[in-house]
């Protein structure tokens, strides 16, 4: 197995990767990435009700992997866009589906911003004694003129 050196980039890709898990927990918080919510609310279900969440996420990432695979398997798309142009081969449903991804990167990103917000408005108001919302217009502040 190869060492992992600054030269290699190894020491850097586990850095950033570190660092990414660092700023979701502090972002998301813990409980975020436990799932109790989601366990909670299969264990309203009973016994079988543990099982039944896991085994529909198996069977829809099975379902959609098997069908990326045949796709790429039998046209051998080069890039996103040629495999998306097979799988939607009518220009009207490219368009919706260029549009959903628009809107939905644009919400993501929109509450990634306020989730960063009012995390650092937080740290920044406990540490610095200023109210939190305060604190978040000076986040933004920076942030837009870095």
């Amino acid at each position: 197995m190869k060492d992992i050196s600054v030269k290699s980039g190894g020491a850097s890709a586990a850095g950033a990767v570190m660092l990414g898990c660092m700023m979701f927990s502090g972002f998301a918080g813990s409980d975020f990435a436990s799932g109790e919510q989601t366990t909670r609310y299969f264990l309203d279900l009973g016994g079988p009700g543990v099982f039944i969440g896991p085994l529909i996420i198996a069977v829809l990432t099975f379902i959609l992997s098997y069908m990326n695979f045949e796709i790429s398997r039998k046209w051998r798309p080069g890039t996103y866009i040629e495999n998306s142009n097979i799988l939607w081969r009518s220009r009207t449903l490219r368009r919706i589906f260029a549009a959903l991804r628009e809107i939905l990167f644009t919400l993501f990103a929109v509450a990634g911003i306020a989730l960063m917000t009012n995390v650092v408005g937080n740290v920044l108001g406990g540490s610095l004694g200023l109210p939190s919302s305060v604190a978040a217009v000076i986040f933004l502040v920076i942030s837009v003129v870095l």
